[in-house]
C-alpha cells in the first residue's frame, strides 16, 4: 500500500499520535500511559456517601421525608413525636445504603477477577513471563492462547494461522457472533517467536485514544531501515473480544485500561429509574398538592374560628394569637398530616426490592446448565420493569432465536426414516406429498421400538435421531430393515454394445450415510 500510496506512509500530526516502542520498556514508562487496570463499579470509598446520597434524594418523596424530619426534629410546632417521620426515613436510607453496597460489590469482584487474570508477556531477559492484566503497559508483547480474550488493545505482530490470519469473536463488544479475520502485520509476521519477537526493533505512531471500534491509522517504523509500514483497523486485536481458532498470536499493545476502545464506549452509572417509580413520582405531587390545599384549608378555618372567639373567656390563649401563631399553625397542620404520604410503603418497597433480586439470583429456571450460568442481578432498581416489554426492535432472526440444529428425519433412497413431524414435513404433507410414512408398515414398529443407541452407530449424546431402520438398512446393503427393496439398476446407455450393464451402487454407504 505504501508503494503505491505515497500518503500511505506520510506520518501523523505530532499532536495527534501516540507512540509505542518495541522491547523498549523505559522509552514507554517515558510516555506516563494510561494504566491497564479497569473499574466498572459504580463506587468507591471516597464517592460512595455524597453519590449515594445525591441519588436517593432525587427521589422527590426522600425530598420530602426530609423536610418533615427537619420540622419535627428543629422546631417546636410537631404534634407528634420528634422522631416518628426522621427514624423510619433513617431506616429507608440506610437500607438503600446497604443495597446499594451489595450490588457494587458484585461488580468490584468482577473488576477484581478481570485485572487479576494472567497472560504471558515477553519482556527480557526471561522469554515469557505470567503478568496480571493490570499490570500491562503499552509497548508489551504478549502472547495469547486459543479461546482467551485479549487483556488490551493489541496490534497484531505473528500468529500460528497460515500467512499470519487470526479469526476474532467480537461478540462482546458489537453482539456479532460470525467470526473475523485479521491479518498480521507483513513486516513482523515472521517474528513467531519469542527469541525473535525480542529483536524487534521499531515503534509505532498511530491515533489518540478514541471510541471508534472500525477505525484505526497508525504506522509502524523500524528503527533499522526507517521503513514505514502502514496498520490498518484489519491488524487491530480489540481488548473484550476472543481468539478463536487460531492456536496463539503475539501482539503489541497499544491501548490500555480507559484508554481501550471498549472502555472508552462504557457509558458511566446512572440513576435507573423504573416507570412504576416515575408514575410514584407523578402521583406524590398531586398527593402532596391536595395535602397542602387540606393543609390551607384548615389553616383558614383555624384563622376565622380564632377571629370568632376571641372574646370566649374560657379560651385566654385565643385572645393573644397573632398572625405569626396562625401562619405557625399551617406548619402544625402539615407535619400533622405528613402520613397523606406513607413512608412504611416506601420502607416495604426497598425491602421487597432487595428480596426479589435474590429471588432471581436462585431461580433455576434462568439457570443455564451448559455453560453453568446462573441468573445475575446487577441491580434492583428496575424489578418492576419485568415482564413488561412492548416492542422488541431486531435486525435478523439470530438476535431472537437460538441457531441450533437438531437432525430428526431425513429422506434417502424414497424412504423417511426419524420420527415426528417437521416444518418442512408439514408443508410437503400440506401440498399432498407422501414421504413414505403413510403407507409405510415399519413405521409404527420403528417409533415404538425408537432407540438413540440403535440408530447411532457412534453414539452422540447431542444427537437425537432414534430411527434404527436407516442404519438396519445401511448394515443390510440397500434395502433390508427399510421396508423396501433397493432401486433397480439402471438401463444400459444406447450404442453401447454388447457390455454389460452398470452395476447398481451396493451398500449404500455413500448415499445412506
Amino acid at each position: 500500500l505504501s508503494k503505491i500510496l505515497p500518503s500511505a506512509k506520510t506520518m501523523l500530526p505530532a499532536s495527534q499520535v501516540c507512540r509505542a516502542h518495541c522491547n523498549n520498556p523505559d522509552k514507554n514508562a517515558a510516555l506516563k500511559r494510561a494504566g491497564n487496570q479497569v473499574a466498572t463499579a459504580k463506587y468507591n470509598v471516597a464517592t460512595f456517601l455524597p453519590r449515594n446520597l445525591f441519588e436517593q434524594f432525587s427521589r422527590l418523596a426522600n425530598d420530602y421525608f426530609l423536610i418533615i424530619s427537619a420540622l419535627q426534629l428543629f422546631t417546636s410546632l410537631s404534634p407528634t413525636s420528634r422522631y416518628s417521620t426522621a427514624g423510619p426515613f433513617a431506616v429507608i436510607l440506610f437500607l438503600n445504603m446497604i443495597r446499594e453496597i451489595w450490588e457494587d460489590s458484585k461488580r468490584h469482584f468482577a473488576d477484581s477477577e478481570v485485572n487479576n487474570r494472567q497472560v504471558k508477556v515477553i519482556r527480557s531477559p526471561d522469554p515469557q513471563q505470567d503478568t496480571h492484566w493490570k499490570d500491562i503497559v503499552v509497548g508489551d508483547i504478549v502472547r495469547v492462547t486459543k479461546n482467551n480474550e485479549f487483556p488490551a488493545d493489541l496490534v497484531l505482530l505473528s500468529s500460528s494461522g497460515d500467512q499470519g490470519m487470526a479469526y476474532i469473536d467480537t461478540c462482546n463488544l458489537d453482539g456479532e457472533t460470525n467470526l473475523k479475520l485479521r491479518i498480521s502485520l507483513e513486516s513482523t509476521k515472521t517474528f513467531d517467536n519469542p527469541d525473535k519477537i525480542q529483536k524487534l526493533r521499531g515503534y509505532f505512531e498511530y491515533d489518540l485514544p478514541n471510541s471508534r471500534l472500525y477505525n484505526f491509522t497508525g504506522t509502524l517504523v523500524m528503527e533499522e531501515t526507517g521503513s514505514q509500514h502502514p496498520v490498518e483497523n484489519d491488524n487491530i486485536l480489540l481488548r473484550g473480544s476472543t481468539l478463536r481458532n487460531t492456536d496463539w498470536i503475539l501482539g503489541l499493545v497499544i491501548y490500555t485500561g480507559a484508554e481501550s476502545k471498549i472502555m472508552m464506549n462504557v457509558q458511566k452509572g446512572r440513576l435507573k429509574q423504573s416507570n412504576v417509580e416515575r408514575v410514584v413520582n407523578y402521583l406524590l405531587i398531586g398527593i402532596l398538592l391536595f395535602e397542602l390545599v387540606v393543609v390551607s384549608i384548615a389553616t383558614i378555618g383555624m384563622a376565622v374560628w380564632v377571629e370568632k372567639n376571641r372574646e370566649a373567656w374560657y379560651l385566654p390563649y385565643v385572645g393573644s394569637q397573632t398572625s405569626k401563631d396562625t401562619s405557625e399553625g399551617w406548619v402544625t397542620f402539615l407535619i400533622l398530616l405528613n402520613n397523606y404520604v406513607p413512608i412504611s410503603l416506601y420502607i416495604s418497597l426497598e425491602i421487597a426490592k432487595s428480596v426479589q433480586g435474590q429471588q432471581i439470583n436462585w431461580d433455576l429456571e434462568m439457570y443455564h446448565p451448559e455453560t453453568d450460568t446462573p441468573a445475575l442481578t446487577r441491580t434492583t432498581n428496575l424489578n418492576e420493569e419485568l415482564g413488561q416489554i412492548q416492542y422488541i426492535f431486531s435486525d435478523k432472526t439470530g438476535t431472537l432465536t437460538q441457531n441450533v440444529m437438531e437432525f430428526r428425519k431425513c429422506f434417502v433412497a424414497g424412504q423417511s426414516y426419524g420420527f415426528g413431524t417437521t416444518e418442512i414435513g408439514a408443508a410437503a404433507a400440506a401440498r399432498g406429498a407422501r414421504l413414505g410414512r403413510l403407507d409405510d408398515p415399519t413405521y409404527a414398529e420403528a417409533e415404538r421400538a425408537a432407540s438413540p443407541d440403535a440408530a447411532q452407530f457412534y453414539r452422540d449424546p447431542r444427537l437425537g435421531f432414534s430411527d434404527a431402520r436407516l442404519l438396519a438398512a445401511y448394515r443390510g446393503g440397500g434395502g433390508g430393515g427399510g421396508g423396501r427393496p433397493p432401486p433397480p439398476p439402471p438401463p444400459p446407455p444406447r450404442g453401447g454394445g454388447g457390455g454389460p450393464p452398470p452395476r447398481a451402487p451396493t451398500g449404500g454407504g455413500g448415499e445412506r450415510r
